[in-house]
């Protein structure tokens, strides 16, 4: 038998993901919990605390499982960039195998953690920041070392809208049946999960685009030419000394 305060986050989670933040009530979670308005009070004092601690609980699962992945793919490489399809399967796939309760499907827990990601309140931004930050720099780290060839900016942008594929997928995966004519099931998590880790792993790979080539180039060639001046100036500043003695 799960305790009071469980029984209201995995009733709170399931309304929140059916129905999103705002909309879904505490009477509504109330009721499907099987609990009173005071056990909520008691447990979490307010809706928002209650969201924080939703946000909170996932996330502490979401990054222990992305910290296990990501540090045993590192050793798998043996002292090497661990290679980027690993990378990008340690950040996406554990947003889709979240642990389940009873109650909550994997298509509810999906959209969960899709809204979670779009939260549009400076305070769960916030919280959504605190939790992610350091995972991700670890990844956008490894993601470099992965992507030698790519500038540093240039990675984070890649990441950065890679990201953005995934909440798409978790938070509106209902779309792809409709824009699909039913040809592709959002049902069907391993195909999603393989087909957006295969469309990430693309989008950091890609080619750089003819601007940013042009603009390395170009700063290489500054840097070169700073380096002969300097080289110069040095030459003569020796010289003139030799001279002067």
């Amino acid at each position: 038998m799960k305790n009071t305060k469980e029984r209201i986050l995995n009733a709170a989670e399931k309304l929140f993901a059916e129905h999103g933040f705002d909309a879904a009530s505490l009477r509504g979670i109330t009721a499907e919990a099987g609990v009173n308005l005071a056990a909520v009070n008691y447990h979490f004092k307010s809706k928002e605390a209650l969201i924080q601690a939703i946000f909170a609980r996932r996330f502490a699962q979401l990054n222990q499982q992305r910290q296990a992945m990501l540090m045993a793919f590192q050793s798998e490489a043996g002292g090497k960039p661990a290679k980027l399809e690993r990378l990008m399967r340690a950040f996406v796939e554990p947003a889709f195998r979240m642990p389940l309760d009873s109650t909550t499907s994997v298509t509810e827990l999906a959209k969960l953690m899709g809204r979670v990601y779009l939260a549009d309140s400076a305070a769960h931004r916030e919280i959504i920041a605190s939790e992610v930050r350091t995972r991700l720099s670890q990844f956008l780290e490894s993601a470099r070392a992965a992507l030698p060839g790519i500038p540093a900016e240039e990675v984070m942008w890649r990441f950065f809208f890679s990201i953005g594929a995934m909440i798409h997928t978790l938070a509106a995966s209902k779309n792809l049946e409709f824009i699909s004519h039913g040809i592709c099931k959002a049902s069907d998590t391993e195909k999603i999960l393989e087909k957006l880790i295969c469309y990430t792993v693309a989008g950091m790979r890609a080619p750089l685009p003819h601007s940013i080539q042009q603009s390395g180039k170009q700063q290489t060639g500054r840097s070169k030419v700073l380096a002969r001046t300097s080289g110069k100036a040095g030459k003569v500043k020796s010289h003139a000394a030799s001279q002067g003695r």
